[in-house]
């Protein structure tokens, strides 16, 4: 376990658990896709979730392969969950229509352009965004260090120019992907500093003044600003990010709550890409058929203990019976 680094593990692990609180909450209706909840709270407070899984993947960025294995693992990490889970999602929606309308409900081509995502299980934008970023990146890091950076400061500027504007299989949330995905990497190469007790104090002072006085929203998916400055997100995402860093290294991960977490952080692909139509075409219409009226608490934790049960078989079956599809 020391190996697979616990620290990040924990951060991603926690990071997908709030992805799934995030879409039963949205669910419900506390909160809605593109619009911005009033003043500081939760799900302000908590809006850089997607930031860990660039970051992290550019700090575990390896170089030094030929860009046909690069090419190759990636497929394999990424395109090949990516078709999986779609055909998983539709196949969920399709006989959820069957059951509520009677028949095959074909999902919009025109949901498909903006993200590279069906409707039927949204997440999967994600998986289409960290390939073009990996393949992006692999070119970008052949060039020297100030280029490099140069080349990040430009797709950040083109990354704010397409903020709120309408894409093409999400090419704003690749090209601030490929910004976090660069710090990742140069968490990296300068993580004793990170590790500093300014630095530290610094970064908790920035997230928690930003949080407080312009609570942040940025819709990755979209690459769409809902709350506050792009700018300034972005500092508070960095910012958090250091903190989270820091505070992980923290946790001895011995306890059952530590031990689950590890395990959900070194298997989020599969919470990640499943949990969506688990959400939406079983667990939603369960409750609501069987216990209507359900408040929002109640609903958030039987919805989320029902998809952590969900989760844990599909992702010991899969990875018994049917690991090259999630990318094992």
């Amino acid at each position: 376990m020391i190996k697979r680094n616990c620290n990040l593990d924990c951060i991603r692990g926690l990071a997908v658990l709030w992805v799934v609180i995030h879409h039963i909450s949205m669910n419900y209706g506390v909160i809605k896709f593109g619009q911005c909840s009033e003043g500081m709270n939760v799900f302000t407070f908590l809006s850089f979730y997607m930031v860990p899984f660039y970051i992290i993947s550019g700090y575990f960025f390896n170089v030094k392969k030929t860009f046909t294995t690069f090419l190759l693992n990636k497929t394999k990490k990424l395109l090949i969950p990516y078709m999986t889970f779609t055909f998983f999602g539709l196949l969920i929606f399709e006989v959820f229509s069957l059951v509520d309308k009677g028949g095959i409900d074909l999902p919009s081509i025109r949901s498909f352009i903006p993200t590279a995502a069906l409707p039927s299980n949204t997440p999967c934008w994600f998986f289409i965004s960290l390939f073009c970023v990996n393949m992006a990146y692999y070119f970008i890091s052949k060039r020297n260090s100030w280029q490099r950076h140069l080349i990040i400061i430009i797709c950040f500027l083109f990354a704010f120019l397409t903020n709120g504007k309408t894409q093409i299989f999400g090419y704003g949330n690749i090209l601030l992907g490929l910004v976090y995905f660069h710090i990742g990497t140069l968490f990296k190469e300068y993580e004793p500093y990170i590790r500093r007790k300014g630095v530290i104090f610094v970064a908790a002072c920035l997230y928690v003044l930003i949080s407080i006085f312009d609570p942040q929203r940025l819709s990755f998916v979209l690459n769409l600003q809902v709350c506050g400055l792009y700018a300034l997100n972005l500092l508070f995402s960095v910012a958090a990010m250091i903190v989270c860093w820091n505070i992980a290294s923290l946790w001895k991960y011995e306890g059952f709550v530590g031990r689950n977490i590890c395990f959900i952080g070194q298997n989020s692909l599969v919470l990640f890409a499943s949990h969506r139509p688990i959400l939406s075409y079983i667990i939603q219409p369960a409750l609501n058929h069987f216990i209507p009226n359900l408040g929002y608490p109640v609903f958030l934790i039987l919805a989320f203990i029902s998809i952590l049960a969900f989760y844990f078989v599909l992702n010991l079956a899969g990875k018994k019976f049917f690991p090259f599809l999630l990318g094992a």
